[in-house]
């Protein structure tokens, strides 16, 4: 007898596709890097309401098929090139290494070169390459003077004269509504098969939900739902695929890698404990007669989640105050892949939506907090900032 299967005889594979309504003639799957979850196939059925005049049970009857793949994950490098693809980015590439930057009281200058083209007041810049090591760090641009001339939060740490070689990126990518559609390919480990693999293959997959959750302790860990609008016939691998090289990047620690959260531009200092993130794009179903599976057409995005914060006596109610007056909030999460690698997902304008404290004896009396987006002043509800590609 052979042996049993078990859940390390699943994985699943994502290939982007080209273009809506075929996969690519010689795809190119990556291997999702998941703690549960794959693409499947759902039939539900309907009873008859027939009635029977000897009373036995009536005919079930097809009534709709769905592919759908529910998808729980460790984050890493490439949890964030996919949720760039779930938010329906926007993306926008600014990198310039110059030896004419400078550092001064306020921000950064360049009297030869325009090293801030492209950028703009409320980005996430990331600077490296300065001799004074202070200066190597993720700022916020507050004011934007020129392509050549920034002020940013915090102010640099110290004043450096041009002639290091210095970088600044601040690779941007905004919540949009152009939807990227994927091949989402489960492989079940089954001998019967050639090569003793069944594949199962979705095409024009798309991100209906994405999240992921910053803890006080442990690994920061998420999830995509993703939904699919046909499914390939057979259990074959499709002629031509590939597989690319396996992703390696580091899981996060929500200790070692969340560098800070940033609340309102400014480091929090640890005074914002942990953070939750959910993101939708509340697809809609369209279905037609004699035509299995669904598709989709795009719904209002919405984005919401959880922050809890330390209240120190010195002024211990502004999120009180916040969540009675509906000040706005924004929240920004740092994250450290290592290597000099970073990312930033930014909510630019949120709203505390419920606010509890406890006061029971023996409790640290913490702001439990929920949150609703809403759209900035720049058009943006979600951004993602990073300085790799």
């Amino acid at each position: 007898m052979a042996r049993l299967l078990s859940g390390n005889d699943f994985s699943v594979h994502l290939s982007k596709q080209t273009a809506k309504g075929a996969i690519d003639a010689t795809p190119a799957f990556d291997q999702f890097r998941r703690t549960e979850g794959k693409a499947r196939e759902n039939t539900s059925y309907v009873q008859s309401t027939e009635v029977k005049s000897n009373r036995q049970a009536r005919s079930n009857v097809e009534d709709s098929k769905s592919y759908a793949a529910e998808l729980s994950f460790e984050v890493s490098k490439q949890t964030f090139g996919y949720m760039i693809d779930a938010i329906q980015a926007v993306e926008v590439t600014s990198t310039a290494t110059l030896s004419t930057i400078g550092a001064d009281a306020n921000g950064f200058v360049d009297a030869v070169g325009t090293p801030f083209t492209g950028m703009a007041v409320g980005d996430y810049i990331f600077v490296s390459g300065f001799a004074d090591a202070t200066l190597n760090r993720n700022y916020k641009i507050t004011t934007y003077n020129s392509n050549q001339d920034i002020e940013t939060s915090p102010a640099p740490a110290a004043v450096e004269a041009a002639g290091a070689t210095v970088t600044v990126a601040s690779n941007r990518s905004t919540s949009g509504s152009t939807i990227p559609y994927y091949a989402i390919q489960t492989r079940t480990v089954d001998t019967s098969k050639a090569g003793s693999i069944d594949y199962q293959t979705f095409f024009d997959g798309q991100f209906n939900t994405s999240s992921f959750e910053v803890g006080e302790t442990g690994v920061m860990t998420g999830s995509f739902a993703m939904m699919a609008e046909s499914l390939t016939a057979g259990t074959a691998l499709i002629s031509g695929q590939t597989d690319n090289t396996l992703d390696a990047s580091e899981i996060l620690s929500n200790i070692n890698n969340v560098v800070r959260i940033w609340i309102d531009g400014v480091d929090s200092n640890c005074t914002a404990k942990s953070a939750g993130f959910e993101f939708s794009n509340n697809l809609q179903s369209d279905r037609a007669a004699g035509c299995d599976g669904e598709q989709f057409a795009n719904g209002d995005m919405t984005l919401s989640g959880a922050l809890a914060a330390r209240l120190p006596i010195d002024a211990p109610l502004v999120w009180r105050d916040r969540y009675n007056v509906g000040t706005n909030v924004a929240i920004a999460i740092e994250m450290d892949h290592g290597g000099g690698d970073y990312t930033i997902v930014e909510i630019p304008q949120a709203v505390i939506t419920e606010h509890e404290i406890a006061d029971g004896s023996n409790a640290v009396a913490n702001a439990e907090m929920s949150y609703s987006a809403e759209e900035d002043g720049r058009g943006y509800t979600c951004v993602i900032y990073r300085n790799w590609v």
